[in-house]
């Protein structure tokens, strides 16, 4: 495993934050195909976003935008900047937006793309809020160069906590399920992570809730099968007993004043615990689980948050609202 990161950055604008990105995921072997500065530049084969900044070549442009895909061209996701602080995102499994007409300020499309942010159309693109306030937040990237086995994802995470609280409003990761957890059928084994919410994320909303409106996870359910259909899903803690709906939860993803798992009885951490993706019965239509993450894991003890990190000097990971994320090693977050 191989982790390319960019951590602790203030960056003064939300297209510096996003180049931040598009950097780091290219030096951890993903590719950008296509982009466009939203003012007089174009490339339909490489990559001409040069700068974070407004002006030429930058990605600060209104309908400023890049399409990346991984490095076994299994998926692909197109950034788009609105306005500093929203955006529109999309994502497909085919690996590209091959079809629409692409150019200075609209984005190619695919059959099976999914708008993660914003809404609109490729012509008249309009976005939502995922980033902070401008030079506000400590903006933090982490990219693994390598295929995990099986889903062959190649996981990463982005998000914004702010300067000096430490409260993580934002929040963009790719994650694919553990080798052997997810169904032998699953031809989109991974689930996307977002969120942004500007006093940080609201974790009664992550598991067992009767309405899926507040899961932050969203995944393809039948994928290249009939009825395929593209589904948020609960991050579920793990349960002490079958009554109740969070009242017998326990992990990081819970409120309950009994849910902690507590440390490990042989060293005073957190035991990354992995996470459960999966659609309960009365959340509607496919439900089911849809396997454990293989980097994302779950907190065992609540109290603790953004900017602590567990076995910083092998395999980190950090905090991060509610989650365990990978984090480069031997590097203190700041605040």
């Amino acid at each position: 495993m191989a982790k390319f990161h960019s951590a602790n950055n203030l960056p003064a604008t939300g297209g510096a934050a996003m180049f931040i990105v598009k950097t780091t995921l290219v030096s951890a072997g993903w590719v950008v195909t296509r982009s466009g500065d939203g003012l007089a530049l174009f490339s339909s084969s490489g990559d001409i976003i040069t700068t974070g900044a407004s002006g030429a070549g930058g990605l600060g442009n209104t309908n400023a935008w890049f399409e990346i895909r991984d490095a076994s061209t299994r998926v692909a996701f197109t950034f788009q900047l609105i306005t500093t602080t929203t955006w529109r995102v999309k994502y497909t499994e085919s690996g590209a937006f091959a079809a629409g007409t692409p150019g200075i300020s609209q984005t190619g499309t695919a059959t099976d793309q999914q708008v993660l942010y914003g809404a609109g159309t490729e012509a008249a693109p309009t976005g939502t809020q995922m980033l902070h306030t401008d030079n506000t937040y400590r903006f933090h990237v982490v990219a693994n160069s390598t295929a995990q086995t099986g889903s062959g994802t190649f996981p990463f995470w982005f998000g914004g906590s702010i300067s000096g609280t430490g409260v993580v409003a934002s929040f963009f990761g790719l994650d694919g399920m553990f080798n052997g957890t997810y169904h032998s059928l699953d031809q989109a084994p991974r689930v996307i992570v977002t969120w942004y919410v500007a006093t940080g994320p609201v974790t009664a909303g992550w598991h067992l809730t009767t309405t899926d409106t507040a899961f932050y996870a969203r995944a393809w359910v039948l994928y290249g099968l009939g009825g395929a259909t593209f589904k948020r899903f609960a991050m579920s803690g793990y349960f002490a007993a079958t009554t109740g709906t969070g009242a017998a939860e326990f992990g990081g993803l819970t409120s309950t004043a009994n849910s902690d798992l507590n440390q490990s009885p042989y060293a005073a951490e957190d035991q990354p615990l992995p996470l459960l993706i999966v659609r309960p019965s009365h959340n509607g239509t496919l439900p089911g689980p849809k396997g454990f993450c293989a980097d994302f894991k779950v907190t065992t003890i609540l109290a603790r948050a953004y900017p602590t990190t567990i076995l910083n000097s092998t395999n980190a990971y950090v905090y991060y609202g509610g989650l365990l994320v990978l984090w480069p090693e031997n590097v203190a977050p700041t605040l």
